[in-house]
């Protein structure tokens, strides 16, 4: 009986190393969408006029992500839809979780950032 107390007191003050870990957030691929965790392309323009794509996740975390891929840039010359798409290569920081999704983007491509919310919130 006294083996089972010890070893029931121990097992109580052990941490247990399969403690619940935070979920990872994930990203709505497109406005309205529900979020997928390390998705592999994001429609952040209106209309389809800037969308990455082949993105390859580098690190994420429970309040942080980063990745790269190719932006897809339309440049609506003369018209959006008569416009050219270009490629990019591009850098993405994802932050700023809410309800386990990432709402704020940081797209780097061509010299530039780009700071894009992903829901309601403003970054």
């Amino acid at each position: 009986m006294m083996r089972l107390v010890v070893a029931l007191a121990f097992l109580l003050l052990v941490p247990s190393s399969a403690a619940a870990s935070p979920p990872l957030p994930g990203v709505p691929p497109w406005v309205g969408a529900e979020p997928v965790v390390q998705a592999r392309e994001l429609y952040v323009g209106a209309g389809g006029s800037l969308f990455v794509g082949q993105i390859r996740w580098t690190s994420l975390t429970p309040e942080r992500g980063t990745a790269v891929g190719v932006v897809h840039v339309n440049e609506c010359t003369p018209t959006c839809a008569a416009g050219t798409l270009r490629q990019f290569p591009a850098a993405l920081e994802f932050d700023d979780v809410t309800d386990s999704s990432f709402t704020c983007l940081r797209l780097t491509y061509a010299g530039r950032t780009t700071v894009v919310p992903l829901g309601s919130r403003r970054c």
